[in-house]
């Protein structure tokens, strides 16, 4: 018998927003622990007529809230996550995150997010009208 997969849509349980970086987590401890996840893929929509160089995401170390980052604490970050296909303008970059699912999942506690910023960007590139989502498949 083969495998029945789901996919499952989240959004973001915390989100903070810049002109050009944003700070986001995802819960996904309510996974059932009998299912297997194959892809966990964040998605980061890009505005049309976007102007920036790149995008960089970091997995978040340390605990934050959105009161915290208005005040200026930013937390510690994690080696650069590279996205997964080349970044077109009024598209998502994706990010292949299933390292960080372990973590996320079965010790929630170290489970802080990710970091996302657009360099060199030109003009307001984030904004929560318009927050990244995560993409799970499961079996």
């Amino acid at each position: 018998m083969l495998p029945f997969e789901k996919s499952m849509f989240f959004i973001p349980n915390r989100l903070y927003t810049s002109r050009d970086e944003m700070y986001v987590s995802f819960n996904i401890a309510d996974i059932p622990t009998d299912m297997q996840i194959t892809a966990m893929v964040l998605h980061v929509p890009i505005p049309d007529a976007a102007f920036f160089s790149q995008i960089t995401l970091q997995e978040i170390t340390a605990g934050w809230d959105e009161g915290l980052m208005r005040i200026g604490y930013r937390p510690p970050l994690a080696a650069v996550i590279e996205p997964t296909e080349p970044i077109r303008s009024g598209e998502d970059a994706t990010f292949d995150i299933k390292e960080l699912e372990y973590d996320w999942r079965f010790r929630s506690l170290e489970n802080h997010g990710v970091y996302v910023k657009f360099s060199n960007a030109e003009g307001t590139v984030c904004s929560e009208e318009n927050p990244p989502y995560l993409l799970i498949t499961t079996t």
